[in-house]
């Protein structure tokens, strides 16, 4: 297969034909479900065609009342009349329901496209960029939107409908003279064309000002929401809140005001073609009647069929398609195009020897310091390695990398002298249980919290789990015990930090259970004390024994028991041995270890 840099470029007019909105809005319904779709398409094709055989329908009439007075002649042509009318009137009814059912099938689609683009790769490195992130909020607000994703069914559908009753519309009006449709459809597609951009330059200028808006926003919510409504009361943050939030919306709003003035006047441009347009073919037409040139009958269905090309005004469904569809490319940029974990090396066993960094470099998107710089660093297979240091040492930067949530920059990161990158990424994340500080807290029952619906070989791999992690006295006070919600705003009750810690802990020793081999604990225990903190890490290191554990904590107390401490100082490591050897080296370690000693002793004296 050839790279991808060897394969032809797509030419400049397909790949804006691939983003026009009507085969971005085509495709987006044919893949959330196809027979809607049919459906849709031929009810739109029949909704332009009948309106024109009531023009038909009435120009017989008028033929038949001319030189006619045959009652069943009449008669027939009233009925036929009658009918195309029917038609009409029950379109509307049919396509409505319809078009709203085929709607939110593409909006859950949609939806499912974007967390599959957040999701597929098995890395986080594209959540920390700018970009992404402002995709996300704007995915995130397409319901919110004037013109949401399923609003896009409703604008194929008029485009759709409007164009095929243009073009049969037109067809009758050339059999008049061949020019006669193009000033009609001139006014109108010029009117289309300013009348989109009329919309469309507000709306590019809302995308711009998207982030002094989510600022305002964020601002506005924190005058209200939670912990941060406390503080702004206590501190008297509220007309500093206040005026935060209106200086964004002011900046956010200024190029929405711009473009809405400098598109203001387009559309006078549009009705005057138009209206000259409409005055020449209609002058033409009463012309042609008053010297005979066409019959009455012809007369009526040219002048109907000037109206018929009156559908082609369709700036608010041009504008809700793009407006529908727009995100869609943007969250696949951001992403990077991101191709789900490839399938490589199984890592079952592993490590057996050793997880080794070596040479690593990296540095955060946007950020002008590195976290790393050529670090080197071997975790020994079956060993406890405790990683201390200050906060902003680099420690769960460190715990990423060796997930596999972050690629480095440059260097290598080897499990049993296999690259991480040769892996499968997916299963080596299996291997790896993991608890973070700030772990999620799932608004789920404490069952599926610690569980998170996967099975454990092992029956009892849950009650295990909970023992191990000391989280039975808290479930077994909980209404529902291991069933009850934990969120009091789904029915349920909260649980205080502690509690919470230890179904995060509960969470990782299931997976333990499960057959993970690397247990990873970054700080989890922040809202226990030093001595209780100690007393877990000590329990942790007895029930692991034998396991790959990593525990992160800048609290060197309580990681004194693990076989190996390695000492982070601004992305270094500054310091590597046992806690006795350390202690005894009488460097960083021992320095902030006797002090945190002697505040822990003084605040228990």
């Amino acid at each position: 297969m050839p790279a991808v840099a060897d394969r032809p470029a797509i030419p400049a007019w397909r790949d804006r034909l691939a983003r026009h909105p009507v085969p971005v809005a085509l495709r987006s319904c044919w893949q959330a479900a196809r027979g809607l779709t049919v459906a849709l398409v031929l009810i739109a094709v029949a909704r332009g065609v009948v309106p024109n055989l009531l023009y038909l329908g009435t120009s017989a009439l008028a033929a038949a009342l001319a030189t006619s007075r045959d009652d069943a002649t009449i008669a027939t042509v009233i009925g036929g009349v009658t009918a195309a009318f029917f038609l009409i009137q029950i379109g509307e009814p049919i396509a409505e329901p319809l078009g709203a059912a085929l709607g939110r099938r593409v909006n859950a689609d949609l939806q499912r496209s974007v967390i599959v683009a957040s999701l597929a790769p098995p890395t986080i490195g594209h959540l920390e960029t700018a970009e992404f992130r402002q995709a996300m909020t704007t995915a995130r607000d397409w319901e919110n939107t004037a013109h949401p994703p399923s609003s896009a069914v409703n604008g194929l559908s008029y485009m759709i409908t409007a164009t095929v009753w243009a073009l049969v519309s037109g067809f009758f009006l050339v059999q008049f003279v061949w020019w006669a449709p193009l000033i009609v459809m001139g006014g109108w597609l010029t009117m289309t064309f300013w009348g989109t951009r009329f919309r469309e330059g507000p709306a590019l200028a809302r995308n711009r000002s998207a982030t002094p808006l989510r600022r305002s926003t964020y601002y506005r919510d924190l005058a209200f929401e939670g912990s941060s409504a406390r503080e702004a009361r206590i501190f008297g943050l509220g007309a500093w809140l206040r005026d935060r939030s209106e200086e964004q919306w002011r900046t956010g709003m200024a190029r929405i005001w711009t473009a809405r003035a400098a598109t203001r006047s387009l559309g006078l441009t549009g009705v005057g073609v138009l209206v000259i347009g409409y005055f020449v073919l209609f002058g033409l037409i009463m012309s042609a009647a008053l010297a005979g040139t066409i019959d009455l009958a012809r007369a009526t269905l040219y002048v109907q069929s000037c109206g018929g090309l009156a559908f082609l005004w369709m700036p608010w469904a041009v504008l809700a398609l793009k407006e529908a569809t727009a995100p869609i490319p943007q969250v696949v940029a951001a992403v990077g195009r991101p191709v789900a974990s490839r399938a490589g090396r199984d890592p079952a066993g592993m490590p057996r020897e050793a997880i080794v960094l070596r040479n690593v470099s990296f540095t955060y998107p946007g950020q002008p310091k590195p976290v790393y710089e050529h670090l080197d660093l071997a975790l020994r297979a079956g060993q406890s390695t405790a990683i201390v240091g200050a906060n902003g040492a680099g420690k769960t930067t460190l715990v990423k990398l060796l997930c596999g949530l972050l690629e480095v920059d440059s260097g290598t990161i080897a499990v049993d002298g296999v690259l991480l990158g040769e892996l499968d990424r997916t299963a080596w994340q299996g291997r790896v249980a993991a608890i973070f500080q700030d772990f999620v807290r799932y608004p789920f029952s404490a069952r599926d919290n610690i569980t998170l619906g996967r099975v454990a070989p092992s029956a009892h791999a849950l009650d295990q789990a909970v023992a191990n992690a000391m989280a039975g006295d808290a479930i077994d006070l909980l209404p529902e015990g291991i069933d009850t919600t934990l969120a009091r705003d789904f029915g349920g009750v909260d649980l205080s930090g502690g509690q919470w810690q230890r179904i995060a802990l509960a969470r990782a020793l299931y997976s333990v259970e499960r057959g993970a081999s690397v247990l990873i604990l970054d700080e989890p225990t922040a809202h226990l004390d030093i001595r209780a903190e100690a007393e877990l890490f000590d329990r942790f290191l007895e029930l692991t024994s034998g396991l790959t554990t990593i525990l992160i904590s800048h609290r060197f107390s309580s990681v004194r028991h693990a076989q190996r401490i390695v000492v982070l100082d601004a992305g270094r490591i500054v310091e590597d041995g046992t806690h006795a050897d350390l202690l005894a080296a009488g460097g960083l370690y021992a320095s902030m270890f006797r002090q945190q000693a002697q505040h822990f002793d003084d605040a228990h004296g």
